[in-house]
């Protein structure tokens, strides 16, 4: 059990290494229809934080 548990390890690994070193930036722009993109916050990301909707929560303002 202990060896599958390795096996499956070493894979997800070797997963995580080909998506971390792909080319994610040549990407074509995504179509959002005739409606556009759908409405939202703004966010933004601060280093040891993560993401923060900027303008603070709903019902704070």
């Amino acid at each position: 059990m202990k060896r599958l548990k390795n096996k499956n390890k070493r894979e997800i690994l070797k997963e995580d290494k080909a998506w971390l070193n792909a080319n994610l930036v040549n990407f074509p722009e995504f179509d959002w229809g005739p409606e556009g993109p759908p409405k939202g916050r703004p966010v933004k990301y601060i280093e040891g934080v993560g993401i923060v909707v900027e303008g603070g929560r709903p019902d704070e303002n």
